[in-house]
């Protein structure tokens, strides 16, 4: 079975793992696992597109109710790897799924129908001038994914992840939700 084209319920394995992800050292991918089985609230750092992608990829199939991202631009970005889309397609239809770009774009998530679409308004942006708010993902509203850095280079962007941080979460559900707020549907 080829693991980027399962379904969320179906179970992940080390070996699964491996086999989709052999760029990944063996002593990260255990650790990824070992929080992502048992529900650790400890921060995890990802700092190559591989380890996001691992990451997020884990995220998403840990969600029950919603996930929430809130990313710059989608195209020529790891979320529009197939492993990703095709991982938010298959999500349970009672999840809810909504992204809100920064910049309008083209992408696979766009065609999803499965995907509540916003795009941040000018004022918004306006609104948020001076602070800086990268990327991030928020699922349940207890797991999250915040990229750090935006000013190096593509391989060498930082994030922190964890798996149970239910108070980190619901702050960026809270900034996701005041976005939202000053967004529109596209």
């Amino acid at each position: 079975m080829e693991l980027g084209y399962v379904y969320s319920m179906e179970r992940i394995t080390f070996d699964s793992l491996r086999k989709e992800f052999p760029e990944v050292s063996l002593d990260y991918l255990k650790l990824v696992l070992s929080a992502y089985e048992n529900n650790k609230s400890f921060i995890i750092k990802n700092s190559t597109e591989s380890h996001a992608k691992l990451l997020t990829y884990l995220l998403l199939n840990r969600s029950k109710e919603s996930v929430k991202l809130f990313v710059e631009k989608i195209k020529n970005t790891f979320y529009e790897d197939d492993l990703i889309v095709n991982t938010l397609k298959n999500l349970n239809k009672e999840i809810k799924i909504k992204v809100i770009l920064e910049k309008d774009s083209s992408g696979k998530i766009r065609e999803l129908t499965n995907v509540e679409m916003f795009i941040a308004t000018d004022d918004m942006i306006k609104k948020l001038h001076g602070v800086e708010i990268n990327n991030f993902l928020v699922v349940d509203s207890c797991a999250f994914r915040y990229e750090e850095n935006h000013s190096s280079p593509k391989e060498s962007v930082s994030a922190s992840v964890s798996f149970n941080d239910k108070h980190m979460s619901s702050s960026l559900d809270n900034l996701f939700q005041i976005i939202q707020k000053n967004s529109k549907i596209i």
